[in-house]
């Protein structure tokens, strides 16, 4: 299972993206039925859960967010257009 050894090539980087994404949307219209949880507990159980999630989500973020910094700065000359902000307010011009 991909979950147990890790993802280690994009097929399962991306799998496990999409397998995280239907399993969120599951749980919200699970949770939408007045008869999901019926106990303090096990509300509290999966409160856990979805608190755990959700700092597996912004770590994921941040992971993203450095690889695509990490990506745009290994080839400075790809043909992109630098944005340099501009003096005072305004939309940023490159």
């Amino acid at each position: 299972m991909i979950a147990e050894t890790g993802a280690n090539d994009p097929v399962e980087t991306i799998a496990l993206s999409i397998a995280g994404a239907e399993a969120a949307e599951a749980l919200t219209e699970s949770l939408a039925s007045e008869w999901a949880l019926y106990t303090p507990e096990q509300i509290t159980a999966t409160a856990s859960a979805v608190f755990s999630q959700l700092e597996g989500v912004l770590a994921n973020l941040q992971a993203l967010k450095d690889t695509l910094e990490w990506r745009l700065l290994a080839r400075p000359n790809s043909g992109r257009r630098t944005l340099r902000p501009r003096s005072g307010p305004g939309p940023v011009s490159s």
